[in-house]
């Protein structure tokens, strides 16, 4: 690849890395930024911050997404620590909460815990797992695979 183009290319992707930062504190419930993800070499990592209600997505170091989640509610708290994606579905329905849908389902734990699209009331409000806006939830289920790290913080 030519140098010169190299450069605009990174030059472009620390323009949309700075207008994604700066739009990361603005995200209502539901919102979520997406860069494009394919212009990124590398591994792809996911860091869920439970205090801010927010999922990061990183490949590689660099920040390609950013969304608003809705983890669980009290009596139903969502873990902590770091885990692999065990298995994937697009269609998925909860065998512990009535067939409850679970789109673009990522499971992260063997008992119930995982990601996947949902409804987004801006609080903790699921039973356990960590809820994303549909079309993030699509995006990041084609950027992952099976053992993926997801590090879940408070």
């Amino acid at each position: 690849m030519d140098k010169h183009l190299a450069r605009e290319g990174l030059a472009s992707r620390a323009k949309s890395q700075l207008h994604m930062n700066a739009a990361i504190d603005d995200l209502a419930p539901g919102e979520f930024a997406w860069l494009d993800a394919r212009a990124v070499n590398g591994n792809t990592s996911i860091v869920v911050d439970l205090s801010d209600q927010k999922a990061y997505v990183m490949k590689s170091g660099i920040l390609v997404g950013v969304s608003t989640i809705s983890s669980g509610k009290p009596g139903h708290d969502t873990p902590t620590g770091t885990f692999e994606i065990l298995e994937k579905n697009v269609e998925h329905y909860s065998n512990l909460y009535d067939d409850a849908p679970m789109p673009y389902m990522q499971r992260l734990t063997w008992d119930g815990i995982a990601l996947h699209a949902g409804r987004l009331p801006g609080y903790p409000a699921s039973h356990g797992c960590i809820r994303l806006p549909h079309e993030f939830a699509a995006e990041l289920f084609a950027e992952t695979d099976i053992g993926t790290t997801v590090t879940v913080t408070s």
